[in-house]
């Protein structure tokens, strides 16, 4: 169920009531577990009335996992870790599940990001 809404949400930028027409078959109340498990993930996101995926927003999601007194890093993959300076981590905590926005690319080709 979780593809099925995922690929619905990809094709369609869909609002909650579209998404329930659609899945008309389904329970609303394990319809409306399945978006919040995606929303908490960061799979999808809702702008304004309308559910869309992060990364067509440029936006990736991301775990904060270490935090210095002047930085921050959190973890996007597997593989990679991006870095964030103290004031565009904005309010979030260790372990806190965060949506990211690339901001620039410093002189050694690290990228910076920022929570949003």
């Amino acid at each position: 169920m979780l593809e099925q809404i995922l690929e619905f949400v990809k094709e369609h930028h869909p609002t909650y009531k579209e998404i329930v027409e659609h899945f008309q078959d389904s329970e609303v109340e394990a319809l409306n577990y399945f978006l919040r498990v995606l929303e908490q993930n960061g799979d999808i996101i809702k702008v304004k009335s309308n559910y869309v995926l992060p990364r067509e927003l440029g936006l990736v999601a991301g775990t904060i996992t270490a935090i210095k007194p002047r930085f921050a890093f959190a973890t996007i993959s597997e593989e990679e870790d991006v870095y964030i300076s103290l004031h565009n981590l904005k309010t979030a905590f260790l372990s806190d599940r965060v949506l990211l926005k690339k901001i620039s690319t410093r002189f050694d080709h690290k990228s910076e990001y920022e929570v949003m």
